[in-house]
């Protein structure tokens, strides 16, 4: 079975689709922090940025806190349900 847990890290689609309840909490939570700390960067700076750098920073920090999310989900996901599926079809052709 550690030939397909390594091919499921590997593809980020079943990592990101198949994360656990607790991973994407983990996920959710740093989102938020991650979003206070940008609120808070946005209110110190707001005054010294220009209109432009304001709309830069702020696509650069989406991306960033996304990546970051998505990231968290990764590491924290398992492979388990991919052993679960291959039980049930293993039951069902037997």
């Amino acid at each position: 079975m550690d030939h397909l847990c390594r091919f499921h890290t590997v593809k980020e689609v079943f990592l990101l689709k198949q994360a656990s309840k607790k991973a994407k909490a983990k996920a959710n939570a740093l989102g938020m922090e991650l979003m206070q700390k940008k609120m808070i960067d946005e209110k110190t700076n707001a005054e010294t940025w220009t209109p432009s750098k304001m709309r830069h920073e702020m696509k650069a920090s989406r991306k960033y806190i996304s990546r970051k999310v998505d990231m968290s989900k990764e590491l924290h996901g398992d492979c388990n349900f991919l052993k679960i599926n291959l039980i049930s079809v293993d039951n069902r052709s037997v």
